[in-house]
């Protein structure tokens, strides 16, 4: 018989169909694993990105308050703002905010401003301020009363030196520095006398 222009049905070996449906088949696997390493990439990815997310922790904050009490004289008062400096005790930790006056709203004579702001820096307990002015006026500051939500008790700075604060230096100083009052630490001994009933459970 002559021979036939196409390939025999029962794809017997080396025949053109045999060979064509290897390469198909050859096609599709590839396509396969090309398919599976894509998302296998796809979800390490997503699996980065989460643990990413997790070991990413917001910075701890913490919150002042710093209340500011002006001498009660009209002539004691401020216009500027001021800039005020937090130092820590026993620690080169400090936190500066200003202290924004619009309008000379605060700073008042005899009047008693509150001011809050955040900070990333915990100093702990204050053991000092130092402020500064930016107005020409004569201001006296009275007292300076700092507290945090991470320190139980206020501290109370007083302006001891009785100064008075401007950029003119014929009616203050530009820069102050208050310490803090009434911290100290005592050591009480107590000897109790070696007599029979001397001793006793309830002493205030």
């Amino acid at each position: 018989s002559s021979p036939s222009l196409f390939c025999s049905f029962n794809f017997p070996n080396g025949s053109c169909l045999g060979k064509m449906s290897k390469l198909i088949l050859l096609i599709l696997l590839l396509g396969m694993a090309e398919s599976l390493w894509r998302r296998k990439k796809i979800d390490t990815k997503t699996k980065e990105t989460k643990t990413d997310t997790k070991t990413e922790k917001k910075p701890e904050t913490t919150k002042y308050e710093v209340r500011i009490i002006t001498e009660n004289r009209t002539d004691e008062e401020t216009t500027g703002p001021v800039t005020i400096t937090l130092e820590g005790l026993g620690e080169k930790l400090n936190v500066t905010q200003v202290l924004d006056n619009p309008d000379g709203k605060f700073f008042k004579a005899g009047a008693e401003d509150t001011f809050e702001f955040i900070s990333t820096t915990n100093i702990r307990r204050v053991s000092r301020v130092n402020l500064t002015v930016t107005s020409d006026a004569a201001w006296k500051v009275n007292t300076v009363i700092v507290g945090s939500d991470r320190q139980k008790q206020e501290v109370y700075l007083y302006n001891t030196a009785d100064q008075w604060m401007s950029t003119d230096a014929e009616k203050g100083v530009r820069k102050l520095e208050l310490c803090s009052q009434g911290l100290a630490s005592y050591r009480v001994t107590v000897k109790t006398a070696d007599e029979p009933a001397a001793g006793s459970g309830n002493i205030r």
